[in-house]
C-alpha cells in the first residue's frame, strides 16, 4: 500500500504555543498558522430574504453563553457569510456554507474581576463555519478548533471515498476551506487501507495529523484529529 514520503513542512516556533488537553479529549490548534498556500475561497454576502440564513442565525443566538452581563462581557458575531471554493462544491455539491467571526471580550471591568478569579472563563476568537444541506436542511457546525470531528461526519454522510493521494488532498483541501486553515501543503500518509493521516506535521513534541476511517468499501466512516508524541 502507497506511503507518503515527504517529510511534514517545518512550521515557525511560535506554533509551538499550541495548548492541548489530550487526555481529556480536546485538542485546541493555533487559529491561524503563516500561509502554506494561497486559499481559493470566496465569499459572498447573503441576500435578503436567505431561507437558510434564518437556520444559521437561530444556531448562532443557540451558542450564545448566558449569565455574564455585558457590563462585564461584550461579545461580536459577525454578518454571516455564503463561502464557496473548488474543493468544496467539487465533494460537497449539496451543501451551502456560510462563515462568521465571533468574538467574546472582557471588559475593563470584567477582566478586572476574572483576574481575581470571581468569575469564569477567558477572551474567545473564532472562526465558524456552517454547512446547510439543501434538501434535508441539516446543519453542521466548523469550528476553528478542537478535534475536527464534524468533517468527518460530513465526509462519512457525503460516503466520500478515497482511495488515492490526489482524493486525500482534495479531501484535505476542503478541510483547510471549511476552517479558514492555511494547511494545505502538508502532507499525507496511508498506513494501511483502512486508515488516512491527512496534514501531517510535527509542533513541540507533537506528532498531528487528521485520522480518516474507511470502512470495508473504502468510504470515509469518521475523521479525527489526533496527536502523538515524537519518539
Amino acid at each position: 500500500m502507497p506511503k507518503g514520503t515527504s517529510a511534514p513542512a517545518p512550521l515557525p516556533a511560535v506554533a509551538a504555543l499550541v495548548t492541548f488537553a489530550i487526555l481529556a479529549g480536546c485538542l485546541l490548534l493555533p487559529a491561524r498558522l503563516p500561509a502554506q498556500a494561497e486559499s481559493a475561497v470566496t465569499a459572498t454576502p447573503l441576500a435578503a430574504g436567505d431561507p437558510d440564513a434564518l437556520l444559521v442565525r437561530q444556531w448562532l443566538e443557540a451558542k450564545k453563553p448566558a449569565g455574564l452581563p455585558s457590563d462585564l462581557k461584550t461579545l461580536d458575531i459577525s454578518d454571516p457569510v455564503e463561502i464557496a471554493s473548488p474543493s468544496l462544491s467539487g465533494l460537497f455539491p449539496d451543501w451551502r456554507f456560510f462563515r462568521v467571526t465571533w468574538s467574546e471580550a472582557f471588559t475593563r471591568k470584567g477582566e478586572k474581576l476574572r483576574k481575581k478569579n470571581d468569575i469564569p472563563g477567558e477572551n474567545v476568537f473564532q472562526v465558524i463555519t456552517l454547512g446547510v444541506q439543501r434538501q434535508s436542511r441539516d446543519l453542521l457546525a466548523f469550528l476553528d478548533s478542537g478535534d475536527y470531528a464534524s468533517v468527518g461526519e460530513l465526509l462519512a454522510h457525503q460516503k466520500i471515498e478515497i482511495r488515492s493521494f490526489d482524493r486525500a488532498q482534495a479531501v484535505w483541501a476542503a478541510f483547510c476551506d471549511l476552517h479558514d486553515k492555511p494547511w494545505q501543503s502538508q502532507p499525507h500518509d496511508w498506513p494501511d487501507t483502512r486508515h488516512w493521516r491527512l496534514g501531517e506535521t510535527a509542533l513541540s513534541d507533537f506528532h498531528y495529523y487528521y485520522e480518516v476511517v474507511l470502512g470495508e468499501d473504502g468510504a470515509v466512516v469518521s475523521g479525527r484529529l489526533k496527536a502523538e508524541p515524537v519518539r
